[in-house]
C-alpha cells in the first residue's frame, strides 16, 4: 500500500513538473512567436493540409506594397540555399527561410539546425535532384503588428506572392462579335 501512495505521488509530481515546463517554454515567446506557432498548428491540422505522418513545413517571407506576408507551406523536401534555421514542431520537420526577416522575429540555435538537418537529411532536395520539390498546400499569412491574417485562396496575393513565376490575373476573355458561337 505504501508503494503504491509513493508511485502515485511521484507520478503526480514528474507529471507536474513537465506541465510546468510546457508552460515556462511557452511563456517565454514573443508575441510573433505564438502567432507564428498557432498558424503552423493551423496549416498541420487544416483539412486542406492533410497529408499524414511525415511532413515537413517550409516558413517563408514576403514584402508586398509595404505588407509582409508568410508561406507556411507543406513540402516534400527542402534546399540549403538561403535556409536560415530548422526545427522541429509536433513532430514535423519545419525549415525558415529568408533570414534578414526572421532572424529578428524568432529565437534560433544553430546547433539545433545543424542537428535537425542532419536527423532530416533523407528531405534534402540534393538527394532527390528536385524530382519531388513541390508544395502539397500552402497558406498565407499577411503579418501585422505580430498578428497573422490568412488570407483568402481567392485573393490576389495568395495566387501570386511566392509563385515563380507569378501565376497571371486571369485575362478578361474577348467578347465574340453578335451572330457568332464558339465551336
Amino acid at each position: 500500500m505504501k508503494k503504491l501512495v509513493l508511485i502515485t505521488i511521484v507520478s503526480l509530481f514528474i507529471f507536474s513538473c513537465d506541465k510546468q515546463k510546457k508552460v515556462e517554454s511557452e511563456s517565454n515567446l514573443s508575441s510573433f512567436e505564438k502567432e507564428l506557432m498557432h498558424s503552423v498548428s493551423y496549416v498541420l491540422d487544416s483539412t486542406f493540409c492533410k497529408g499524414g505522418m511525415d511532413r515537413m513545413l517550409q516558413i517563408r517571407h514576403q514584402k508586398y506594397k509595404g505588407d509582409d506576408y508568410i508561406q507556411i507551406a507543406s513540402v516534400y523536401d527542402y534546399t540549403t540555399d538561403s535556409l536560415f534555421y530548422s526545427t522541429e514542431y509536433k513532430n514535423n520537420f519545419v525549415v525558415f527561410y529568408n533570414e534578414p526577416y526572421f532572424k529578428s522575429k524568432i529565437a534560433y540555435n544553430k546547433t539545433k539546425k545543424d542537428y535537425f538537418l542532419k536527423k532530416y537529411k533523407n528531405y534534402n532536395a540534393d538527394y532527390s535532384n528536385g524530382i519531388i520539390s513541390e508544395k502539397r498546400c500552402f497558406e498565407i499569412f499577411l503579418v501585422k503588428n505580430n498578428h497573422f491574417k490568412i488570407l483568402n485562396h481567392s485573393s490576389y496575393q495568395y495566387n501570386n506572392l511566392f509563385d515563380s513565376p507569378p501565376i497571371a490575373l486571369p485575362s478578361i476573355p474577348p467578347s465574340l462579335p453578335k451572330n457568332k458561337s464558339v465551336e
